[in-house]
């Protein structure tokens, strides 16, 4: 008896991307399980996207939507884009869903791969319409594709993806969107996705953390691209003393992780909202671990820093320290984006 090929979709948001475009839709086109269609939303690209999209799909049998975010020259931004993406996606009766960006290749193998991955992960489950996540390792390339590094986690110097546990987990994202496959119950009970996230693949994780489970896949499935252009990019794991202190890269994260951490809170929070919202049994360990996270920026100022410094992982720099010290002295300072301020 022949195996049942679940309906699959690919996902992808797209801006400006004619430089890269064509490769990634030829690499999805090209895979050795075909993906059922592509779902593309484009936030009102000013180039040649809309050409490549249009002459790609005529020519292969997989059929390539795209609908546009807003009207030009009205760009929303990535963020927004991707929850618009999400939103087409429940209009469409697919099983499993795959997530792409715009600009990376994919290796052959990488939808039968993943959904081979999914399938076995809800075998060993067990449990009928568990929200399930799958998500894989990447090689990092540069524009030109020429490998930099054969695997990201190690790349970006990222914990064990295979031992994250929530308390890390709700600052700390491990899951690359563009590796992300999930099935059908893990968007419905993740969208629509609020305004408060950190991002769609930080959300998603913490979802199937909490409502269902996940699997890391140990291998690279896409080859992620490095380019002057990136939404978001990745870093290579900073040295260590006074050389780190000189890396543009980790100056910039200094900068950015207070609003990062205050801005996980408030995905914390919703995070406690959908789950009173869904009504779904989830392990009273992990609520009671959430609620803490989120009590956090409302904790008096010596509490906020002495538990702060508990929820991030420490060495024994003094530089940092003092760094978190600080951090957690202004978090409830810190302006972040909250569902009243949805566009």
């Amino acid at each position: 008896m022949p195996e049942r090929v679940p309906k699959t979709t690919v996902l992808l948001a797209s801006f400006n991307s004619e430089s890269f475009l064509a490769q990634q839709l030829q690499s999805i086109l090209d895979q050795t399980r075909k993906p059922s269609e592509i779902i593309i939303s484009d936030d009102s690209s000013i180039d040649g996207t809309s050409a490549i999209i249009e002459r790609l799909s005529q020519q292969r049998e997989t059929s390539v939507c795209i609908e546009e975010h807003a009207n030009p020259p009205c760009k929303r931004g990535l963020y927004s884009n991707f929850r618009n993406l999400f939103r087409i996606a429940l209009q469409v009766s697919s099983e499993v869903y795959l997530l792409s960006d715009h600009d990376d290749i994919w290796f052959p193998r990488k939808i039968e791969t993943s959904v081979m991955a999914l399938q076995s992960l809800n075998e060993k489950i067990g449990a009928e319409n568990s929200p399930l996540l799958v998500y894989s390792d990447l090689a990092v390339v540069n524009e030109h594709g020429s490998t930099v590094s054969t695997s990201f986690a190690e790349y970006q110097g990222l914990p064990d993806p295979h031992a994250q546990p929530l308390a890390s987990l709700l600052h700390q994202n491990v899951v690359t969107g563009c590796t992300c496959c999930f099935n059908r119950q893990l968007l419905e009970i993740a969208c629509p996705i609020p305004e408060e996230v950190v991002m769609h693949d930080h959300w998603l994780a913490l979802c199937a953390r909490v409502f269902g489970h996940w699997h890391y896949i140990d291998e690279p499935l896409v080859k992620y691209r490095q380019h002057g252009k990136n939404a978001v990019g990745a870093k290579r794991s900073p040295k260590s003393g006074l050389s780190a202190l000189l890396d543009p890269a980790f100056l910039k994260a200094l900068s950015i992780f207070p609003w990062h951490f205050a801005q996980s809170i408030e995905q914390a929070n919703a995070l406690l909202e959908r789950i009173e919202l869904r009504s779904v049994a989830v392990a009273e360990a992990d609520v009671k671990t959430i609620k803490a996270f989120v009590m956090l920026k409302e904790a008096g100022l010596g509490e906020r820093v002495s538990q702060g410094l508990k929820w991030v992982s420490m060495d024994n720099s003094v530089l940092k320290r003092i760094y978190l010290i600080a951090v957690f002295a202004v978090l409830p300072y810190l302006r972040v984006r909250k569902a009243e301020d949805a566009i």
